[in-house]
């Protein structure tokens, strides 16, 4: 997997497959969808909301999580 930033608890050599794809994916959702308007929302104070429909396309928010995992299964 390419390079994504410093892991100074060697944390990535802890995860899965799957768990290195959910941190690629959330990378580089960041950095191509909120990254670009960062600078925007924070100066006029608000908050991309249309983000929220791609975050929950791609599973981060929460309800595709199972149980144990404090999530809705």
């Amino acid at each position: 997997m390419k390079y994504i930033g410093p892991d100074y608890y060697d944390i990535s050599s802890q995860l899965t497959e799957e768990e290195l794809l959910v941190q690629k994916t959330a990378h580089e959702f960041v950095k191509n969808e909120f990254m670009p308007g960062v600078k925007e929302h924070y100066h006029s104070g608000t908050f991309p909301v249309e983000l929220m429909t791609k975050l929950g396309e791609l599973g981060f928010l929460g309800s595709s999580l199972p149980e144990e995992s404090s999530g809705a299964g």
